[in-house]
């Protein structure tokens, strides 16, 4: 995942009235874009580089504040109107140039931009991070690696922020004295900030992707910014004195939080805020560490930090569609990011923050959003263009394109795949018998995202029959509660009660002859110590109502985000290595799948092993996204329709002889769980 972009307040000398000059803060922020861009490059060199994030939102709010003490008004709209008109003036230019450059250069070399033009067009309104937010629940969203607008989400944080805070500075009375009103500021800062925390904490057990997307939760890292500057006591000079070399601990703790090992996000979180806090409130002038931070090749580069963040994602982005990230491509894309910062700091970003928009600064908020809208309008017509201007597509054998290639959209089957709610209305709807051919045999889809490989495409070819799905995905599926505790599923959808849902369904609604097929992720289930109890246990409950279960194993997962990159391209002339896999590493890899298919089906004379996989290797026994020309796979792990036809139509042929030969036990009540 991305940082935070380094917006906030103007660092550069600033006119008369405006809070002094720190060179030393453009310095950490330099140190903060250095360790983003480090760790996006490789995570391993810098496992915990994302801290620039919270580097930069406790900067932000220390810097805010900062700017707006020193600009004291007797009127709310005043304070309001001057804020803002700085914030779009600041903002905005290089955030629209950026997404509109790159939205274009996407559109090239990706078949299927409109997922990432839409998070352009929300960035441009400061709730990319909402979107963002929803992604990390969509099976079907790009990786944040290969989602060209991913690094907008800190804006959104931002932004939102100004509309809070502003008021709250307002309302305390700190926008018309400063003085007088620090200590209510501070008050009331702090009992936003004590919550704050705890959402954050709390969510970052429980849901990681809300901590780290939204607003509410990221509120205390902006807010120790505040208190850090009303703390200084409007001097815009620090208090804490570390004497000597010892000023330099808290610059070194810093990077060592840094280096932390990957998985421990929100203690990171909270040592980089804490270190941060201490490490600006310890800069007295001609330290150690404040000379260090002042340096001029550091502060100019903390002075180009917003630009540089925009484009250092944009290039990483862009190459891993093109020709990747190799370690002789290193060197050519820093300086690529570097040049794109420069260009972006003296041609677009200084000149319009400069520049007097209008004279009346209400009109220079109108012009902002006009700016906003135009910039969405544009990327709109971008996004009508992209067939035209796709290159990909025209390298796309008709073959390929028709059978539903690359990541396309899931479709009308694909509701009854739930990944954020689940409720028993849903599954009535989803499960339902069609009431205008009511004599049709039903057959039931349940698991995960894996199941809905084959809900279409038996349909296709199973036409007698009424297939319905209802799966749950995001690692839920049928699984154990016991596996549910303890790998906190719940964090994202309730799958507990999407088990629970799925056991109703059987004990009440089930019919004698009808079949129910369970299809899961081995990748995501292979970690569940209780997923043969679990398979048991629902095979035990389906076959107790007289009703058949068939049982599927998996697709080999692709070691490549996307397929796309495993084609030779002009522009992609370096094709993953590792596309292909033998049939015997898949079935290697999927052993502990196949004992439990096979033993179920052994010890429950109505339970079916079926196995597909071999179906999607070629000749000579190898695996991969392709099978001749026909794309096997939309992402690294799920079927396209062409692909799921061919796995259908076998399955069909085992489904259809289950539906002529009723399973003849009689019905009863299913065993206990």
């Amino acid at each position: 995942m991305t940082s935070a972009a380094p917006t906030a307040g103007s660092t550069t000398r600033s006119p008369s009235g405006s809070p002094a000059y720190q060179p030393e803060i453009d310095g950490l922020r330099a140190v903060a874009v250095a360790l983003v861009i480090a760790n996006h490059f490789n995570a391993s060199l810098v496992p915990s580089g994302f801290i620039g994030v919270d580097i930069f939102f406790v900067i932000s709010g220390y810097v805010i504040t900062g700017s707006l003490a020193a600009r004291p008004t007797t009127s709310c709209r005043d304070l309001l109107l001057g804020f803002y008109s700085r914030r779009i003036r600041r903002i905005l230019p290089a955030l629209l140039v950026c997404v509109l450059i790159t939205s274009v250069l996407i559109t090239l070399v990706n078949p299927h931009p409109e997922q990432m033009l839409g998070l352009g067009r929300r960035a441009l309104f400061g709730v990319s991070n909402l979107t963002l937010e929803g992604m990390a629940t969509d099976y079907f969203a790009a990786t944040t690696e290969l989602n060209v607008f991913t690094q907008t989400w800190s804006l959104g944080v931002e932004e939102q922020f100004y509309f809070v805070f502003p008021l709250l500075v307002w309302l305390t009375g700190f926008g018309r004295n400063p003085r007088r009103g620090t200590r209510s500021l501070a008050i009331s800062t702090a009992a936003l900030v004590l919550p704050s925390l705890l959402l954050f904490i709390w969510l970052g057990h429980h849901n990681p992707s809300a901590a780290y997307f939204l607003m509410p939760p990221r509120f205390w890292e902006l807010g120790a910014g505040v208190l850090l500057q009303l703390a200084c006591g409007g001097s815009h000079r620090p208090r804490l004195k570390l004497p000597g070399p010892a000023g330099l601990v808290p610059l070194f703790g810093l990077l060592a939080v840094a280096f932390l090992p990957k998985g421990q996000p929100t203690l990171a979180a909270l040592l980089a805020v804490l270190v941060t806090c201490l490490l600006i409130a310890s800069l007295q002038p001609f330290t150690p560490a404040q000379r260090l931070l002042s340096l001029p090749r550091l502060r100019q580069l903390g002075l180009i930090s917003y630009s540089l963040y925009l484009w250092h994602w944009s290039v990483l982005s862009l190459s891993r569609w093109t020709i990747g990230i190799h370690p002789w491509s290193v060197p050519f894309q820093l300086a690529l990011m570097l040049a794109l910062a420069l260009v972006s700091y003296h041609v677009v970003e200084e000149p319009f923050r400069r520049a007097r928009w209008s004279s009346q600064r209400l009109l220079t908020l109108v012009l902002g959003l006009a700016a906003m809208a135009g910039g969405a309008v544009a990327l709109v017509v971008v996004g009508r263009l992209a067939p035209a201007l796709s290159l990909e597509r025209r390298f796309d054998p008709p073959s390929q394109r028709d059978s539903g290639s690359h990541r396309s959209s899931p479709g009308p089957t694909w509701p009854c795949l739930q990944v954020a709610d689940v409720t028993e209305g849903k599954r009535d709807r989803c499960l339902a018998p069609e009431s205008s051919q009511p004599q049709r045999p039903r057959v039931v889809l349940v698991g995960d995202s894996h199941a809905g490989h084959y809900h279409e495409a038996l349909r296709e070819a199973l036409p007698e029959a009424d297939v319905r799905l209802f799966a749950a995905g995001w690692g839920c599926g049928y699984v154990d509660p016991r596996d549910i505790v303890r790998h906190q599923l719940n964090r994202r959808l309730a799958c507990d009660r999407y088990v629970r849902l799925v056991d109703q369904f059987v004990a009440n609604q089930l019919q004698a002859g009808e079949v129910v097929v369970v299809s899961q992720r081995w990748e995501e289930k292979q970690r569940f110590e209780h997923q043969q109890l679990a398979l048991v246990n629902l095979a035990q409950r389906v076959t107790a109502r007289g009703a058949h279960i068939v049982l599927l194993d998996d697709v080999g997962e692709l070691d490549v985000e996307d397929p796309l990159f495993c084609q030779r391209r002009p522009w992609r002339p370096f094709p993953a290595a590792s596309c292909f896999k033998p049939l015997a590493t898949v079935t290697t890899e999927q052993a502990r799948l196949d004992q439990m298919g096979h033993t179920i089906s052994r010890e429950i004379p109505a339970a079916r092993y079926v196995s597909l996989r071999h179906l999607y290797c070629d000749s000579q026994q190898r695996c991969g996204p392709f099978l001749g020309t026909l794309a096997l796979y939309s992402d690294a792990n799920h079927l396209t329709l062409g692909a799921s036809r061919i796995g259908a139509r076998v399955l069909a042929h085992d489904l259809r002889q289950m539906l002529l030969s009723p399973h003849s036990a009689t019905p009863s009540p299913p065993p206990p769980a």
